[in-house]
């Protein structure tokens, strides 16, 4: 988590002819802007933002455009300026120039400058450059080097005691970023030497045909719902035995055919940024059994994928630093109670005190962290077991969700036995002194069909999905891949479709055919679960 003070801004300025708008203003495929994607992905910790544009003229649309982004993106403070005039001058117009602009306008030492067009940049980088800058002396320049030592602009951190050596470049028409870096104080964070994906810093994004390679076509089925969203199922393999889910364990002998390669992944993975996806979440079984989950993360994070998120039973994972390292930027936890005797009950463990370690770390490194509860009637269902759970997460900056246990080709009868329903847990948070939340927007789809309860003097948030007593499938903007390599339309679909791996082109079109035939709902309350015999296969 980024604890240090310091500014970020974003440099709009520039003119872009070829797309036929200011840059920063460009909305691919009628998406957000590409200066409110900025801020929503990379302003969390700022103190403040600014963002950075040449004239008044700019600074209007600029303005205009962020209203509506602005609650969403929520900056501490926030600031739409110009590098013309004030305290700057008449300078050239150029990068260099929005840097100065920006030094002047700080109020804070360290200033944190991107370009709106670096659409591979994430929170995680801006980490790096600050906590390197923590070490360094203030008037160093730190930035990252390219494979040749050579300083990358962007993004990069500078100390405002910087400004007057900028000043006297630019009154010389000196514009250079990387002569600047070059003849000041500078530190240079080195990158891998050999990258085995592609380099998210050296993203090109100038033309049409740059944001449609990266951001992909998108994929709308015939209701009008754009899909955009992956459940992707690793393995079914698991290392632990919930009574709900595999109440006998992952039979060994079996999971050789419950895997996919990482070549397979890579496929798959690229594909689906083809189709527009923004988001993937790994599953399984347990994500964390498969040997090359952690290469599939950086995968995913190397191709574009905004949130890459995981759901895990958390045993596996240890230290999370490097998880978070190749691009993790979600993490929810299946915890089921508190009691140490209710979740060996549940799970066949005795590890609760790594799974609560696992979450006190992810909270504590600002991951966004959501706990997921099934609740059963005989073993955690009780008020006292909720409340337990509610008070717990209630005082930490994370979501608690109880999740409605759903049928299975294999669980029916038990299901329906052991289950607690949503509107049961509801009037118990109203009693409490919850209230609902309700979204203005969910542009990256992370809370999904989770409906939030807040309490106004607690920072924690608990959420109630409810497939049975609640339907949010006129919504839906996901779907599955099962550990088989199968697309999975919907959850409880009657038929998975096998897909052609031999390229991400390949699954790009047959994924595109096979969109016609995603149903309007499930039919669970009719009593048809489709094709799921257990939730080990398609990770839920």
């Amino acid at each position: 988590m980024l604890t240090h003070e310091f500014t970020l801004a974003v440099l709009c300025g520039g003119e872009s002819t070829r797309l036929g708008t200011d840059k920063g203003l460009y909305r691919h495929a009628g998406d957000e802007s590409l200066v409110a994607r900025a801020i929503r992905l990379l302003s969390k910790s700022a103190n403040e933002v600014l963002i950075v544009c040449h004239d008044e003229a700019q600074r209007r649309r600029y303005k205009s455009e962020l209203l509506d982004a602005e609650g969403s993106c929520r900056p501490r403070a926030f600031k739409v300026i110009t590098d013309q005039g004030c305290e700057v001058g008449s300078l050239p117009r150029s990068a260099l120039t929005g840097v100065a602009t920006a030094l002047v306008h700080s109020r804070y030492e360290r200033v944190i400058v991107v370009g709106v067009d670096q659409l591979g940049v994430r929170l995680r980088q801006l980490e790096q450059l600050l906590n390197q800058a923590m070490a360094m002396p203030q008037k160093m320049v730190i930035c990252f080097g390219d494979q040749t030592g050579d300083p990358l602009p962007f993004p990069s951190i500078w100390s405002v005691s910087a400004l007057p050596a900028l000043l006297a470049r630019l009154s010389q028409n000196a514009c250079s970023v990387r002569s600047a870096i070059r003849e000041s104080a500078h530190h240079l964070i080195e990158q891998p030497s050999q990258r085995t994906y592609n380099d998210p810093l050296s993203v090109n994004s100038n033309t049409l045909q740059d944001m449609n390679n990266y951001f992909g076509q998108p994929l709308i089925d015939p209701r009008g719902r754009r899909l955009k969203y992956l459940r992707f199922s690793l393995t079914e393999a698991c290392n632990m035995a919930c009574t709900y889910c595999l109440p006998d364990g992952f039979p060994e002998w079996y999971r050789h055919k419950a895997t996919l390669t990482l070549e397979q992944i890579t496929t798959l993975l690229t594909g689906f940024r083809k189709l527009g996806f923004s988001k993937v979440r790994f599953t399984g079984g347990e994500p964390s059994v498969h040997r090359d989950c952690l290469q599939a993360i950086e995968i995913a994070d190397s191709l574009g994928f905004e949130c890459i998120a995981m759901t895990t039973n958390g045993l596996l994972l240890g230290d999370l630093r490097p998880w978070i390292k190749a691009g993790l930027t979600n993490l929810n936890v299946s915890l089921d109670s508190l009691d140490p005797i209710e979740f060996q009950k549940i799970t066949k463990s005795s590890q609760l005190t790594k799974v609560l370690a696992l979450i006190d770390q992810a909270v504590a490194l600002g991951v966004s962290t959501k706990i997921n509860t099934v609740l059963m009637r005989s073993i955690n269902g009780s008020t006292k077991s909720i409340n337990n759970l509610i008070d717990w997460a209630a005082e930490r900056p994370l979501t608690l969700r109880f999740i409605e246990l759903m049928d299975t080709g294999l669980n029916q009868s038990f299901a329906t036995q052991e289950r607690v329903l949503g509107t049961e847990i509801e009037s118990l948070l109203i009693n409490r002194g919850f209230t609902r939340q309700f979204k203005k927007s969910d542009i990256d789809g992370s809370d999904g069909p989770a409906v939030n309860y807040s309490h106004q003097s607690r920072p924690g948030l608990v959420g109630l999905i409810n497939p049975l007593s609640g339907n949010f499938c006129s919504s839906c903007n996901r779907l599955r891949i099962t550990a088989r390599g199968h697309l999975k339309l919907c959850l409880f679909g009657n038929h998975d479709s096998p897909l052609d791996l031999s390229s991400a082109s390949a699954v790009a079109l047959n994924v595109r055919q096979l969109i016609g035939t995603k149903p309007e709902r499930h039919y669970l309350d009719v009593g048809n679960f489709g094709n799921v015999a257990t939730f080990r296969t398609i990770g839920g």
